[in-house]
């Protein structure tokens, strides 16, 4: 487990003040306080009954976070023990990158604009240019555009020969199939599936900003104890207990593959232009070659049949990837504290004295869905039926 400590489990209600010793504090804290500490000082005479309620709402989008605080406590036998009891409870909505109104963060690269277009933290109107001018001489205007994942829902097919190249045979397959013009970024297919043109960026890029977390949700609930009892004048009794039971949600865009894939050139959902295209590039194979796909580990040769490419699709039917973490944590503190005395004027004076008992116990637990098996699909792609 990280070893660092969550502040939010610290009751502050009943925070009195706060200490700051810095530098030398290892001989009192251990050597992990070589920088200094921060000391937290609990009150310890609370009485009476504190409520509080908080909401805070996110200006754009209106997402709330509620936080309530309820503590009770009182003095007990003559004052000379005090108990002391506070819950909180902590809502927090959530606000994906997509819904921060004008301030909503999209993927922005450098480019050539359409004049008068865009903002210092916007995009513009992509500027398109046939001539071999620079952007500005060519009447565009420098500036932000939309960019994104080249893995998208109708997918992305890439590291083929461009076209035009001397590979004759397979230059007529792309022709064939409508990809006469493909160039790096490979091809994708229409809304159906029924036709592949080449990709285009940043039009086809896929925008992250609509799934992707910017505040995760949370809801947590807490409650602390402490107590302390005189049993004599130097024999305090006290008593520390804490629950805590937190649990935050992540969500990113839906599960992406982009690697080299095996396609059967045969599969019968392609049309008979791009099976074509797919023949020419297996027979165009130079060598062996091994293709991992999650646990399973394939072989590809020239002429076998299969197609080795690059195969980028974000899969949007699976829904968004999302993880939930939920976290239980108690900690116990039981002990006795006092003052021992001097053993002597100069030798030893003011000892204290402090026996106690801890306890913790965390609970972690993370939960991922919508994940994709990369070994299942290879081989759902190498299905002919």
């Amino acid at each position: 487990p990280e070893q660092v400590v969550d502040l939010n489990t610290i009751p502050s209600t009943l925070v009195q003040r706060t200490e700051i010793v810095t530098g030398g504090s290892s001989a009192v804290y251990g050597s992990d306080a070589i920088t200094g500490v921060v000391n937290f000082i609990i009150r310890d005479d609370f009485e009476g009954v504190e409520a509080r309620a908080q909401l805070n709402m996110d200006r754009p989008t209106g997402t709330p976070v509620y936080n309530f605080d309820l503590t009770v406590g009182g003095n007990f036998a003559e004052n000379r023990g005090n108990l002391v009891v506070s819950g909180n409870y902590l809502k927090r909505g959530a606000i994906t990158r997509g819904e921060r109104g004008s301030f909503a963060y999209d993927s922005l690269v450098d480019g050539c604009v359409v004049p008068g277009t865009g903002s210092a933290d916007s995009a513009g109107t992509p500027f398109r240019s046939t001539g071999t001018n620079g952007c500005v001489a060519a009447g565009g205007q420098l500036g932000f555009i939309r960019s994104g994942s080249g893995d998208i829902p109708n997918g992305r097919f890439s590291g083929l020969p461009a076209a035009g190249g001397s590979n004759t045979a397979l230059n007529a397959a792309y022709a064939a199939a409508g990809l006469s013009g493909l160039g790096t970024r490979g091809f994708t297919f229409n809304n159906t599936g029924t036709a592949a043109r080449p990709a285009l960026t940043p039009q086809d890029d896929f925008n992250l900003g609509p799934f992707n977390y910017l505040i995760q949700p949370q809801e947590r609930y807490m409650i602390n104890s402490f107590g302390h009892y005189d049993f004599a004048d130097n024999i305090t009794g006290y008593t520390e207990l804490h629950f805590s039971n937190n649990v935050v949600d992540a969500q990113l865009a839906p599960t992406n593959i982009g690697t080299t894939t095996l396609f059967n050139v045969n599969n019968p959902y392609l049309t008979p232009g791009l099976q074509e295209v797919f023949r020419q590039l297996d027979r165009a194979e130079t060598g062996v070659s091994t293709v991992t796909a999650g646990t399973s580990t394939l072989t590809n040769r020239p002429g076998d049949g299969l197609a080795a490419i690059t195969a980028g699709r974000r899969y949007v039917e699976v829904g968004p990837r999302l993880a939930t973490e939920r976290r239980n944590v108690f900690r116990g503190a039981w002990g006795l504290r006092g003052k021992l005395g001097d053993v002597s004027e100069n030798f030893l004076t003011d000892l204290k004295y402090d026996i106690y008992y801890t306890y913790a116990r965390s609970e972690d637990t993370l939960l991922l869905r919508n994940a994709i098996s990369r070994s299942r699909l290879q081989a759902a792609l190498l299905s002919v039926n």
